[in-house]
């Protein structure tokens, strides 16, 4: 949810980029993470795997390295992209004003930290509720895209699908390719699976079509329903369903504004 914004960006683009990096990177890293969590089913997924080959030290050295972006990810992105939420399906005034999107983003990192602290017993059910919600936000977002559509037209257009200028790519290739990553996070539960050598693999297939409809589907909603000067990195999948629900929902649009506002933000904290 927080990558599609950014991706959308890019524009028609972005979809070549997605299938390209979806067949040269998904693919391989799904097969790899399908191996490695099977025949090594511990909780501690890339530092385990690392460390049963190359030693405690260079274990600590990727598990750093990979935690490293989360601060960033948590406390930048996941962040950002609910207080525009809110600003925008709310018509709050947080945009803008520095002491109220500085409480709501403490307020955010903190409750998303607590939850990760907690025993996954207790707490499984944000991440598997996160992901019911955000497809039934996206599969509602979709629907009311080709709604809209079929009743006012696309402003956007599909027609710059194949890249012109490669150096897009520098820009968009990074964000697709984080968006992807998550697959060893599977991993982490495997000692609990009552079969980790079955579970882990059809796990891991599954959540890859589901991510790549996921990512692919809005991205072509956004691109298609806002003109090219309305693609923003973090709002444009916000001004999209903003546009959508009230082109096809009219008075009741507020409504459903404020309860994907909620959903927004719920999901956004079962990311992090």
């Amino acid at each position: 949810m927080d990558t599609i914004g950014q991706s959308s960006s890019y524009g028609a683009q972005a979809i070549f980029w997605l299938i390209v990096s979806g067949l040269t990177f998904l693919i391989p890293y799904g097969l790899i993470t399908a191996e490695l969590g099977a025949a090594f089913p511990t909780e501690g997924a890339t530092y385990d795997w690392v460390r049963l080959a190359y030693g405690h030290f260079a274990g600590a050295v990727v598990g750093v390295l990979y935690w490293l972006s989360n601060p960033i990810w948590l406390g930048g992105t996941l962040a950002a992209t609910s207080i525009a939420a809110l600003d925008a399906l709310w018509g709050s005034s947080f945009s803008g004003n520095q002491f109220a999107e500085t409480v709501i983003g403490i307020l955010f990192i903190w409750v998303a930290v607590t939850m990760n602290i907690l025993s996954l017993r207790y707490m499984k059910w944000v991440p598997n509720l996160g992901a019911i919600i955000r497809l039934a936000l996206l599969a509602f977002f979709a629907i009311l895209v080709v709604t809209s559509g079929i009743q006012h037209g696309f402003h956007g257009s599909i027609g710059g699908f194949f890249p012109t200028d490669t150096t897009i790519l520098i820009g968009v290739i990074g964000v697709i390719v984080f968006q992807w990553i998550g697959f060893e996070l599977q991993t982490n539960a495997s000692e609990e699976m009552e079969n980790p050598q079955k579970d882990i693999p059809l796990a891991v297939y599954i959540s890859g079509v589901i991510s790549f409809l996921a990512y692919a589907i809005p991205i072509a909603g956004v691109v298609l329903i806002l003109s090219t000067d309305q693609l923003s990195n973090v709002a444009g999948f916000v001004a999209a369903y903003q546009y959508a629900s009230s082109s096809v929902l009219g008075g009741a649009a507020p409504f459903f504004n404020h309860l994907a506002g909620l959903a927004m933000v719920f999901v956004l904290l079962s990311s992090g």
